[in-house]
Parts: structure tokens; sequence; C-alpha cells
């Protein structure tokens, strides 16, 4: 079987030493110097709040950090070039069009985590996915060893197949939404995979796949990681509960990023409390409004 068509069928592969460890290293380095020792706010994709970092007994970050790739401000441009070379790198950007028969992906979002946060079960397309649905994919990126101690990321392999209907309160509730799934893996344990991730090595998953990241059993340990979710370039971007989204792009040595100028702005706090409330609750007027504009709401 090649390596597309166990992709296909299990809906995730994971490749060993993919991203070259130099990369990871210039990375952690801008990070533990300027990222970690910042008091600015930043926007946390674990609380979907603008906050400043709050460090565990360990010096970790509790919380992570949504969009780091278009973080703003000439103190993050080290950072910000360090996490795109990653990010765009052939071998990553290679292998995505061969386990896909997709090309040109573009980075749609980005994630940083310095400790686990324990994301609940899900599927991306719920959340963000191309349109057609399907298309997008999610990236995983280990940054060091992981301790199986840390909270490990698992995914239930063959699951990109499984359309799970969502109730009217389901549809427009992130929670209820997230208990179902819930429901559906305890129900489904067997299924389970938790792959033992070193550092550089990364899994890929269709949007359909559900996975998550189990609770943190050691706080000592940390869980250094990328996420990204990337698309093809001749798809539309929205999720599968009829969201459509004008999509504003960047470049980076040929390849394209989505625009989300991560500048912290006090009014930004309001703004992001009422679009989330918006995209939670009323995902269609949402997406209108998006389409109208034709802005990001980091805004």
């Amino acid at each position: 079987m090649t390596e597309k068509e166990a992709y296909s069928q299990a809906g995730y592969k994971h490749f060993k030493s993919l991203i070259p460890t130099e990369l990871i290293d210039s990375l952690m380095t801008e990070y533990n110097t300027v990222l970690l020792p910042s008091t600015d706010h930043y926007f946390r994709q674990s609380t979907q709040k603008w906050e400043k970092n709050s460090l565990n007994q360990f010096g970790y970050c509790n919380q992570s950090f949504l969009d780091p790739h278009d973080f703003q401000g000439e103190k993050h441009s080290k950072l910000v070039n360090a996490l795109r070379k990653i990010y765009f790198h052939n071998n990553l950007t290679q292998t995505l069009e061969s386990l896909t028969g997709d090309k040109n992906f573009n980075l749609m979002q980005s994630m940083l985590f310095d400790k686990n946060t324990a994301t609940r079960p899900h599927q991306d397309w719920y959340y963000l996915d191309s349109v057609p649905k399907g298309h997008l994919v999610g990236v995983w990126i280990a940054l060091e060893d992981i301790n199986p101690e840390a909270g490990q990321f698992f995914v239930l392999p063959t699951t990109q197949n499984k359309s799970l209907p969502y109730k009217s309160d389901e549809k427009i509730s992130d929670v209820k939404y997230k208990d179902m799934v819930e429901r559906f893996v305890e129900e489904n344990k067997d299924l389970i995979v938790t792959p033992a991730m070193k550092k550089g090595d990364v899994i890929i998953w269709n949007s359909g796949l559900i996975h998550g990241a189990s609770a943190t059993l050691n706080s000592k340990y940390s869980r250094k990681s990328l996420t990204a979710h990337m698309m093809p370039d001749n798809c539309q971007f929205g999720n599968d509960r009829g969201l459509i989204v004008d999509v504003e792009y960047s470049n980076y040595q040929g390849r394209k990023y989505r625009r989300l100028l991560q500048t912290y702005k006090s009014k930004l706090k309001f703004t992001h409390s009422i679009s989330n409330y918006l995209s939670n609750h009323w995902p269609h007027f949402y997406g209108t409004v998006l389409k109208t504009v034709g802005k990001n709401p980091n805004k």
C-alpha cells in the first residue's frame, strides 16, 4: 500500500523526522528569548481571548498561541520567519501534495503550544474547512520528544468518513458539539491511536478525522508543538456549518498564508467576544457579515 493509499484509508499519516531539527532549534531560541518572557497580550487558541502569558510552576506557558505565523512587530520578525520556514518547508509542502493529490497549499491557521491544553476531540471541518468540503488538512509538528505523560495527541483512524449529524443545538454550540463527539469517542475507544512523537515528527490528517489531545498526567513535562491547517489554493474557505469567509493572503517565498495581522489593540477584547458569540450561535449571519465587509475579524 502506498503512503497516499494509507492516508486515504486511515485519514492520517505519521512521518518521522520530516522537519529538520536545526529549524526547530532556531524557532525555540526565539520562543525562549522573545515570546515566552514577553509581557504583551496574545490571542489564545485555548481560551479564545487576548491574554498575557501565564506560566506554570515549571516555566511553561499555560495558554497556546493562535496564528503566530502572522504576529506583527519588529521584535517578532525572527520568530515569524522561523515559523514560516517550518510551515513552508519543502519536506512538508511536497508531502501534503503527494498524499492528497492537491496542489499549492495555503496556510490558513497556525498554533503554537508550550504545554498541553487537552484539546477535546473534534473534527476540524466543524470549525474550518475547504469549500468544497474535505480538502483542508491538519498538520501537527513535534518540537521536542513528547513524553507520554505530557498529554498526547491522538486520532481515530477512518473517522474522516464519519459525518456526525448535528442536532440544532450542536450546530450552533461549540460546547454541545464537543459533548456529542466525546460521546462518540467514548463508545469507540478501540479506535484511538496515540502516535509516539519525536522531535521533527509530523502527523498529517484530513479535516474530517476525529482527533484531540489527552489530559496531562505530569505537569513537569512540556509538550512543545506546532499545529497548522492548510488548504489548496483552488478552494474557498469556510466550514461544515455553512460558513464561507473571504480571505486576504500574503506571500512568503512563493507560498500564500492567511493575513491576520495579529497585533493587540484594547478594542479587540470586545470585538472578539462579539465575533466569537456570533460564530458559535449565528454562523450563517456571521458568514454573511464577513463576506459583506470582506475583512478578517482581527482588524
